[in-house]
């Protein structure tokens, strides 16, 4: 019994840091994560994203292309040269052969076309 208990309060939660200006969006993935017990951080600009990257490192990144600041390419970029191991996600509205190109060249792990079903990111 001890032991289980330990075990619970040392497992680290995988940490999760959602980069998105559409709050209704934001809302929803952060409900979803939290609800399967994973740490998450949101921001709504890319400042605000590489502000919170650069103070811990997440497993995930979702990110949105198109978002104040720095595109999410731009985003996934700087991430991926502080941390080749961090999993990015690429979310976007527009289907753009050019930014699919590009997130490949920064090893986006998913690139993700608006609508999609959240279950798809889980």
């Amino acid at each position: 019994m001890e032991q289980q208990v330990f075990s619970s309060i040392t497992k680290i939660l995988p940490k999760i840091l959602i980069a998105e200006d559409d709050q209704d969006l934001v809302e929803l993935l952060r409900a979803i994560f939290l609800n399967k017990n994973y740490h998450v951080d949101v921001a709504l600009n890319s400042e605000n994203a590489l502000d919170l990257f650069q103070r811990q490192r997440y497993q995930v990144v979702l990110l949105d292309i198109n978002m104040p600041g720095d595109t999410g390419i731009q985003l996934a970029e700087r991430i991926r040269n502080m941390d080749k191991n961090t999993q990015i996600v690429i979310m976007t509205a527009y289907s753009d052969v050019d930014y699919a190109i590009q997130a490949i060249q920064f090893q986006v792990f998913e690139y993700v076309i608006k609508p999609f079903k959240v279950e798809d990111l889980v």
